[in-house]
């Protein structure tokens, strides 16, 4: 019973930081983009 528990919630949590670990890759992304952009735009 318990360790059926545990199962399902392990089985919604690593969804939920698989598209965490996403969103923070595309915005760090964003953000090397954005300080590529105002480097140019400096020089």
């Amino acid at each position: 019973m318990n360790k059926q528990k545990e199962n399902r919630w392990n089985s919604n949590i690593v969804p939920c930081l698989f598209v965490i670990r996403k969103k923070y890759i595309v915005l760090l992304l964003f953000c090397q983009f954005i300080s590529r952009i105002q480097s140019k735009a400096s020089v």
